[in-house]
């Protein structure tokens, strides 16, 4: 009977303690997982700014420097350097002086270059000549000279065509050594022209120059030497803008013997109208 009772007292107490355990609610699993990364605000939308513009570099143009078609003022301007008896220099140069602007001052600054070169290296030359021959202390003249005489040729159409001849002496030596010198530049275009420049493009106007030159050299007995008229760039650099035509120099040596001197040719606009480029420096003056 003792028994029975102690068994009715635990199974009463195991079903106490089951109810307990139904009645009581569950803890929450604890969670493992990394923690959220938190969210950004969202930003504030951008005001939209154009894009800059690229400024694209000026193309190269031969558009005229200026409008200026008339004759420009021009004045002679010397360079005198006596070191007696050692030696001496005498120049003249041209320098414009109206119209001013960017292409006078480049013109200016050709001529003047060229003197400030032409006296450079004939000093140069005058100290090798000194190392060889002692000149004359007494003497009332310069033993070594340079001397540089320029000719306007062409002043109109904002062209401007300079002629030089130049003449240098070394102490020593058996006679001076006589050679020239051109300037042709357009004002308008605001740069030196180049003998191609005249022409239109493709034009064989070499050929045309060399011909009626070498017909005309031939003319004269003094001229020896054809090579030295053939039709290559190197033998026509010496030319000038004249109201004739175009003028041609031969520097002495070139064509003939030292004492021939210079050899000219003129060569008739009308001879070269159908190469020249009506679009070009000479065509207001070509029509």
């Amino acid at each position: 009977m003792r028994n029975r009772f102690s068994l009715i007292v635990i199974a009463a107490l195991l079903l106490a303690s089951l109810a307990c355990q139904l009645l009581t609610p569950a803890a929450a699993p604890t969670s493992t997982a990394a923690p959220a990364i938190p969210t950004a605000a969202p930003a504030e939308p951008a005001t939209a700014q154009p894009a800059p513009t690229a400024t694209a570099p000026a193309a190269p143009t031969d558009e005229p420097a200026s409008v200026f078609d008339g004759p420009a003022q021009i004045e002679s301007q010397e360079f005198v350097d006596q070191q007696l008896p050692r030696y001496g220099i005498q120049a003249h140069f041209p320098r414009i002086t109206a119209p001013a602007g960017p292409a006078a001052d480049d013109f200016n600054a050709i001529a003047r270059d060229y003197v400030d070169t032409l006296v450079a290296e004939f000093l140069g030359g005058v100290e090798q000549s000194m190392t060889v021959i002692t000149p004359d202390a007494n003497a009332p003249t310069p033993q070594n000279f340079l001397s540089s005489e320029y000719q306007l040729m062409y002043n109109d159409h904002g062209l401007v065509s300079i002629y030089t001849e130049n003449s240098q002496y070394f102490y020593g030596a058996a006679h001076p050594n006589p050679f020239s010198s051109v300037i042709n530049y357009s004002l308008p275009l605001g740069r030196e022209l180049a003998l191609a420049d005249l022409f239109q493009p493709g034009t064989d106007y070499l050929q045309t120059i060399a011909g009626y030159s070498i017909n005309e050299l031939r003319k004269n007995e003094a001229f020896m030497f054809e090579e030295g008229a053939q039709p290559v760039e190197v033998n026509y650099q010496k030319w000038n803008i004249t109201p004739e035509g175009l003028r041609i120099t031969f520097d002495p040596y070139q064509v003939a013997a030292y004492a021939a001197g210079y050899l000219r040719v003129t060569i008739p606009w009308n001879a070269l109208r159908d190469q020249i480029d009506p679009a070009g420096p000479l065509g207001s003056i070509v029509k």
